[in-house]
């Protein structure tokens, strides 16, 4: 005789799954199942939250991402090339800088030097990979950590492609009041800018299903615009430098996301478990 272990599904738990599952006897993933389980209705369980692939959802119009990327960074290098190759703007930019420059205080100068120790490019590698390790720790979803890692470091890889691509020289300090670094490698876009953007949208991404979704946008923003303003008040990046920064990052990710979300992960994701039978 052979017996069959069915699982009951109740009438309650049946919208939770997709019809082909519930009416053929089989669940999803434990994980998912535990949402039925939670105290409030329509409430994940803390347990469940932790696992499930929500944020792993995909992209449901990646072909505007993919226009907007490829047409960010298209407009980031032809900008770029002209502003190396013409020294349009240099002397606008430069009068900004230096005003900048003869209004410094004591309290901005350590902020902003200490802004730019701890977005310097080692110290950004490290916290790329810690914030993977955390949202590992936290998330206990290793596609999501991928995930998180991928976005953090994809635009500072793409600043590093553009500055060897369009070369353009840093502020020049002498025409400074009050030059607080002296920086040696190339100045279009900020890298210190380009970090910060893709940080940001590592976090906002990977926790898009969040209900702390529109605080994590607000400070991803003001934490961009905090690091452009230092690098600024640094007398390091002409205004054009940052923003070429918040355009490489945002095109890159917006390249790589409809990839990663709807190509990549997808293909990795854990089937769901069938009903077991026992002979």
């Amino acid at each position: 005789m052979v017996r069959v272990r069915a699982t009951v599904i109740s009438k309650a738990e049946r919208p939770r799954l997709s019809r082909p599952q519930w009416m053929s006897g089989t669940r999803e993933e434990e994980p998912m199942a535990e949402i039925a389980q939670s105290s409030r209705p329509g409430i994940p369980s803390r347990s469940a939250a932790r696992h499930a692939d929500g944020p792993l959802r995909p992209v449901t119009n990646p072909r505007g991402w993919v226009v907007y990327g490829a047409s960010a960074l298209i407009v980031v290098l032809l900008f770029g090339l002209t502003l190396a190759r013409t020294g349009w703007l240099n002397s606008a930019e430069t009068s900004a800088l230096q005003w900048i420059s003869a209004h410094h205080v004591a309290w901005l100068d350590a902020t902003a030097l200490a802004i730019a120790w701890l977005l310097s490019p080692t110290q950004g590698v490290v916290i790329v990979v810690f914030g993977g390790v955390i949202v590992l720790i936290v998330t206990n979803n290793v596609r999501r950590a991928v995930l998180f890692l991928v976005i953090g470091g994809v635009g500072s890889g793409a600043c590093e492609i553009v500055k060897e691509i369009v070369r353009r020289p840093r502020p020049d300090y002498g025409l400074l009041a009050h030059p607080l670094g002296i920086e040696h490698s190339f100045s279009y876009p900020s890298g210190h800018t380009c970090l910060i953007v893709g940080l940001s949208l590592a976090v906002i991404i990977t926790a898009r299903n969040s209900r702390w979704r529109p605080t994590l946008i607000v400070t991803g923003a003001v934490a961009t615009l905090l690091v452009a303003l230092s690098r600024l008040y640094l007398g390091v990046h002409h205004p054009s430098d940052v923003i070429a920064a918040i355009l490489t990052v945002t095109g890159t990710v917006a390249l790589v996301a409809p990839l990663m979300l709807n190509v990549i992960l997808p293909r990795t994701a854990p089937r769901p478990r069938r009903a077991r039978v026992d002979h």
